[in-house]
């Protein structure tokens, strides 16, 4: 849904620019959870591209998109932690059987 909106913003997959159609598809990937969808109908909302401004529902979605991204950031240094801790751990075994 994103790509799609995307496509309309910027006239990709030789589709005209279509400001209300690329927000209509930002704001149902939005719904879906997708960050990036979240983050373009913030924007679409705080200048106007496609609907009428509306800057506190674009700081609602804006909020929104960064959590997301906060929380796969943090995930993923996470993850990058925890398969560090594992390799140094193997690591060590290895070298205490040889």
């Amino acid at each position: 849904m994103f790509h799609i909106g995307y496509a309309y913003l910027n006239g990709g997959w030789d589709l005209t620019i279509r400001f209300v159609k690329a927000t209509e598809w930002f704001k149902k990937a939005a719904s879906c959870g997708n960050g990036a969808g979240m983050a373009y109908y913030s924007y679409c909302l705080r200048h106007g591209y496609g609907v009428q401004i509306n800057e506190e529902l674009s700081d609602i979605w804006a909020q929104k998109a960064l959590g997301k991204q906060l929380r796969r950031l943090i995930f993923n240094t996470q993850l990058k932690v925890c398969i560090g801790k594992q390799l140094r751990i193997f690591t060590q075994k290895i070298t205490l059987r040889v």
